[in-house]
């Protein structure tokens, strides 16, 4: 009977013992389903969606990325706008001051909803 149970147990510990995925083969599902899902399209093309009731933008003006975020409140319309390293908040067209510790905070939140709804892009960003 213990016979029985060792070559059981043996036996599943050899079929699960398989070589994993190389890198080379990580890398190639990422760069495939980059492909699949625009390729490079995701340069050059302008994408706006709709995310919990607010709206998100993504511009490519002159060679730099603009991420936009509009939200709508009862005092008007609140943008938020990333480019690189910079932010930006307009209410109702005009320039808001934000603080820097604020700009920061704001800023990495309208980058990870575009990061996240752009994905797989980005997965081959140093970054990550």
């Amino acid at each position: 009977m213990l016979k029985k149970y060792f070559l059981i147990s043996l036996s599943i510990f050899v079929l699960s013992c398989k070589d994993s995925p190389g890198v080379e083969d990580v890398q190639k599902i990422i760069d495939t389903s980059i492909e699949v899902a625009g390729g490079e399209l995701y340069k050059t093309s302008n994408i706006s969606f709709r995310f919990r009731d607010i709206d998100y933008v993504l511009e490519h003006q002159k060679g730099t990325r603009a991420l936009m975020r509009m939200q709508y409140t009862d005092s008007g319309t609140v943008t938020d706008i990333k480019k690189g390293n910079s932010f930006e908040r307009m209410l109702n067209e005009e320039r808001v001051s934000v603080t820097d510790s604020m700009a920061t905070v704001y800023g990495n939140s309208v980058n990870s909803v575009h990061y996240f709804a752009l994905l797989p892009y980005g997965l081959n960003d140093p970054a990550v």
